[in-house]
């Protein structure tokens, strides 16, 4: 009896901080739900499939049978979730992304009312019905407290230490320019990532933009102890030329790339030119953040210049394409100049084209 009760307390113990238990609403617990009603039914129903390396993401692929109505998802997630009333909400995101007739709608987890950073829910589906859902859950225990011990102030002052920068945008204001105030921290509930893994605490959230050295990424400090708990990189670096701090997923993408267009030649509506690079060029961009800079390009022919920069050494280039506000490669398009003086007057666009200059 006495090795029963032992056993329970550290089950009831482990469940109160990582994602072990059933108490509170999660994935493995819709899963069980699912399951049952999956027995119980002679549709065809679903497909579902959680994370085994991280329990707070599952997706869900449902038959057209059992398709859910795209009104009524909201409702049909807190069932299967069995969210507490007064606890936990996920809330619908504003605007509906529509790619080639499928629609996607996103759904916002919430604790208490303070966003749970991460927790969404994508609906994706085709006409009014829910064919797909990508669920990233986390479980909270009902005890977490809400109310930070450690100051915005305070907080701020561990996210700008952790930096080790020595000058930050809003020392040099620009007036009226959000990117150039001092950043004002969010409170959030996020997974302790750097320190304790699966465990969720209540963090500030902010966007720490520094100068020198030049980074940009969202800091959330521990609202209880101040550590730091996760990063997220807004502006994303390269350590050396070769080396970018990419994973499986972009080299995938690289070589796609690679396959698709030909070192040195330019795109040009979608067509491989058979135009070579001839040399490397320096020419001049006009940028949204960093003002008119020097950049080097590919010179292809007396009249084309393209957005890539071969031949930087040790078998590396820079490469930059326009996408055309699309995830499919076939739209992919090559950025060209004809006189190698990127201008705001001929890229400064209503869809920021002369953002590309930023990043290349």
């Amino acid at each position: 009896m006495k090795m029963f009760i032992r056993l329970a307390m550290v089950v009831a113990f482990l469940g109160g901080g990582m994602f072990l238990s059933y108490a509170q609403p999660g994935l493995l617990k819709m899963e069980a739900q699912l399951q049952t009603e999956k027995i119980n039914t002679t549709q065809s129903y679903y497909k579902f499939q959680v994370n085994k390396n991280n329990p707070t993401q599952a997706a869900l692929l449902l038959s057209k049978d059992v398709a859910v109505p795209q009104e009524s998802a909201g409702q049909w997630l807190n069932d299967h979730l069995q969210l507490r009333p007064g606890k936990d909400a996920l809330r619908q995101q504003p605007g509906v992304e529509n790619y080639k007739g499928i629609e996607l709608r996103k759904f916002q987890q919430y604790f208490k009312g303070i966003k749970v950073e991460h927790g969404i829910v994508t609906n994706a589906g085709r006409e009014g019905k829910v064919l797909l859902m990508q669920l990233e859950f986390y479980p909270i225990n009902d005890s977490i407290s809400t109310m930070p011990i450690l100051s915005e102030a305070a907080a701020l002052k561990r996210a700008m230490k952790y930096t080790n920068a020595t000058v930050f945008a809003w020392d040099r204001p620009l007036t009226g320019d959000r990117d150039f105030q001092t950043p004002t921290g969010e409170l959030v509930f996020i997974e302790d990532i750097l320190k304790e893994k699966g465990k969720i605490c209540l963090a500030y959230k902010f966007n720490i933009y520094a100068l020198q050295p030049f980074s940009r990424a969202y800091i959330y400090v521990n609202a209880v102890n101040g550590e730091i708990v996760f990063t997220d990189a807004i502006i994303k670096h390269a350590k050396d030329p070769g080396h970018a701090t990419t994973g499986q997923t972009q080299n995938s993408l690289s070589n796609q790339f690679k396959q698709r267009f030909p070192a040195g030649a330019p795109v040009i509506n979608n067509q491989v030119s058979a135009n070579r690079v001839t040399a490397n060029a320096v020419g001049s961009a006009a940028t949204i953040y960093s003002g008119t800079r020097a950049i080097t390009t590919d010179q292809v022919s007396p009249t084309i210049f393209q957005l890539r920069e071969t031949g930087r050494g040790s078998n590396t280039s820079i490469e930059t394409y326009n996408m055309n506000n699309n995830i499919d490669l076939s739209a992919v398009n090559d950025f060209v100049d004809d006189d190698n003086n990127w201008t705001a007057a001929e890229y400064a666009d209503a869809v920021a084209t002369n953002g590309a200059f930023d990043i290349h």
